[in-house]
């Protein structure tokens, strides 16, 4: 008899729990009826029910004609004892993918990781569909190349020569995006409790990875010109890893280029431990100008070259290639075919066509254009915010970033979410997220949206009071 009751009564102790656990902040709006009804499989009913009990002990507060929202809890309410980690549960590594995979509409993702949609509209891959089509219907029905479609390893061994690293189409093994390459990485390298080194702060999903494989990651603090090779010398003599990653391009999340010299002594440092160096080069098809790329200094004898169409292409292709010594990518090959079976062909000819013809380069040119631009608008933006940025930077899709009177950024994103802005925290990029952090990874496009300005202004002003 007492059935239907629970329904409410369930619903209103999971909502509860995450207004008093920081799921669910002051200002939040709860999901309309309708929705929730959907999602929770009850009735409309139940819910106003449980939204009449969150009412009714001061959680929420109804606005008529727009919904339910979150009240202000009283400061002396009864302590929850583990609510320090449900709050870090609450906005962790897997927000940040997510906010990141989906945008709510209406929101402004300045820490986004992405060149802007209008951008990219010029490139019209639809118009590549019937090459693909007549020239590849029968992958439609196999697996294809064990190390992935050769012609687009072909072009890739190119495209790579033509940055200073030679190697044949054999040392090249396409992945599911460079995530996917990571992937195989830590499955041939990587066993539960070896150490790993890795760019702090740095590649928030690649640490995830690590410590959910059990490794022991040491982070080596990155400088404007690369990490620092004094921490990263101690760091091999006294952990002895196998890998070090690392990224000499635009690194992810503080937008920085390795230097030349450096990049040089980085790789002998590694070489002399036995250490070998993955470089995640995902994003330099959007670099303009001289750089050196970790690989190009010893051709691959001790270096691990990953790359991406994701910033350049499509997130959704999820096309990614790991270059590498012929003994590494056979090893890598079978793990890819004993767990994956094979790669997308399909969406490999894809990328195969796009790149090889001659608008691509085209497309890119004025890629990188729009990118300088932007960061050049942006970092003026920045400094009339009061802002410190980590680099002097000339382009880059990620500006690192710290705003006076700011010592908390995981705190603003939290604050700036009830303007309808997403921000990336600077603890979220570190080896140990709880560590409180001024800075934050900003996009060079969407910080300068007024929105932005008007958002931060209105935090500051609730702080002030």
């Amino acid at each position: 008899m007492d059935q239907p009751n629970r329904k409410p009564q369930h619903l209103y102790h999971i909502i509860s729990q995450q207004i008093l656990t920081g799921v669910y902040r002051a200002g939040d709006k709860l999901p309309s009826l309708r929705s929730l009804a959907r999602q929770a499989g009850i009735s409309k009913n139940s819910v106003v029910s449980a939204f009449e009990m969150l009412a009714a002990h001061g959680l929420v507060e109804p606005r008529p004609g727009s919904g339910f929202y979150v009240r202000a809890l009283p400061e002396n309410r009864p302590a929850q004892p583990d609510a320090p980690a449900r709050q870090e549960r609450a906005m962790n590594i897997a927000w940040l993918l997510q906010t990141q995979l989906a945008v709510a509409p209406g929101q402004l993702a300045v820490g986004d990781a992405f060149m802007p949609p209008e951008a990219m509209e010029s490139l019209r891959i639809d118009r590549h569909y019937p090459k693909i089509a007549r020239s590849g219907i029968r992958s439609m029905t196999r697996y294809g190349d064990r190390l992935g479609y050769f012609a687009l390893r072909r072009l890739l061994a190119r495209t790579l020569g033509h940055a200073g690293i030679g190697c044949e189409p054999d040392q090249i093994l396409l992945t599911h995006g460079a995530n996917g390459a990571m992937d195989l990485l830590l499955r041939h390298f990587v066993a539960p409790g070896a150490a790993v080194l890795v760019d702090e702060p740095g590649y928030y999903p690649l640490i995830a990875k690590l410590q959910l494989a059990g490794a022991r990651v040491i982070g080596i603090p990155r400088q404007p010109d690369g990490p620092c090779l004094q921490t990263l010398e101690r760091a091999l003599a006294q952990w002895r890893p196998r890998l070090f990653f690392t990224q000499s391009v635009m690194q992810n999340p503080t937008g920085t280029c390795i230097g030349p010299d450096k990049a040089r002594q980085l790789v002998a440092l590694c070489a002399r431990h036995q250490a070998t160096v993955v470089d995640n080069d995902s994003l330099g098809g959007l670099h303009d100008g001289p750089v050196t790329r970790l690989a190009e200094v010893d051709q691959l004898a001790g270096t691990v070259h990953i790359g991406s169409f994701s910033k350049t292409l499509s997130p959704t292709l999820r096309v990614g290639y790991v270059a590498a010594p012929l003994a590494t990518i056979e090893a890598l090959a079978h793990i890819r075919t004993l767990t994956h079976i094979s790669s997308s062909e399909y969406c490999e000819r894809t990328v195969e066509a796009i790149v090889d013809d001659p608008s691509y380069e085209r497309f890119l040119k004025q890629q990188r254009q729009d990118l300088a631009d932007a960061t050049r608008i942006a970092q003026q933006a920045l400094a009339g915010l009061g802002a410190e940025l980590f680099a002097d930077y000339s382009q880059s899709l990620f500006l690192w970033t710290r705003f006076h009177g700011i010592d908390n950024t995981l705190e603003l994103a939290r604050a700036l979410q009830i303007e309808g802005v997403v921000l990336a925290p600077g603890a979220l990029f570190s080896v140990d997220a709880s560590q409180v952090s001024p800075w934050t990874r900003c996009n060079p496009f969407a910080v300068t949206h007024p929105r932005f300005a008007a958002a931060l202004q209105a935090v500051r002003n609730r702080t002030a009071r």
